[in-house]
């Protein structure tokens, strides 16, 4: 199934460089990551993390109404502290992909382009868990991820497009679901 994901998304990139100009662009983003998994702390109960922060940069091309890049997305996120049975427990991870996008952007008039898109890539997860304020474990996992989402673009210059939007960003470490809801506010750089 990624292949054939991977060979459509190069497909219908190729076929768009060869009918339009190619145009590459670089972008910046902050994101507002509202996390979620079934995954259980070291006592059995449910993992909730606050609203994490994180930046994100990307690289890649126009051609035509579809865009393909390459994103690094750097994020880290707590755990409220959990006093149970005398001790205190709390978690943090950092979670960063490593992502190959693919966006459309729809036909519209005037400043504003609605996109939708969709990537695949890796996802690095480094949890870490103190008890009593001592490191108790540490895990590292890299693994498959992958991400949707929508937005609309506004020109605010010729070369400066601003970016807001929403995607869906999932994976799943040991057999437990973590995903994210995210929202994006960004610029991207038209060469």
């Amino acid at each position: 199934m990624k292949k054939m994901v991977s060979i459509i998304v190069v497909s219908a990139l190729a076929s768009n460089c060869a009918l339009a100009d190619v145009r590459p662009y670089a972008g910046a983003a902050l994101l507002a990551d509202f996390a979620n998994t079934d995954a259980k702390r070291l006592d059995g109960s449910k993992m909730e993390f606050r609203t994490a922060y994180a930046g994100e940069l990307t690289a890649g091309v126009k051609t035509g109404r579809m865009r393909g890049e390459v994103e690094i997305a750097l994020r880290g996120a707590s755990e409220a502290k959990l006093d149970t049975a005398g001790m205190s427990m709390k978690s943090s991870v950092r979670h960063d992909s490593y992502l190959v996008n693919a966006y459309y952007d729809i036909p519209a008039s005037g400043p504003f382009v609605p996109y939708v898109g969709a990537g695949i890539g890796l996802g690095r997860y480094r949890q870490e868990y103190d008890i009593n304020g001592l490191r108790a474990q540490t895990e590292d996992k890299t693994k498959f991820e992958w991400q949707a989402g929508a937005g609309i673009g506004y020109a605010l210059t010729p070369n400066v497009t601003g970016d807001l939007g929403y995607r869906y960003n999932a994976s799943k470490i040991d057999g437990n679901d973590v995903s994210a809801h995210e929202i994006k506010a960004g610029a991207r750089y038209n060469f």
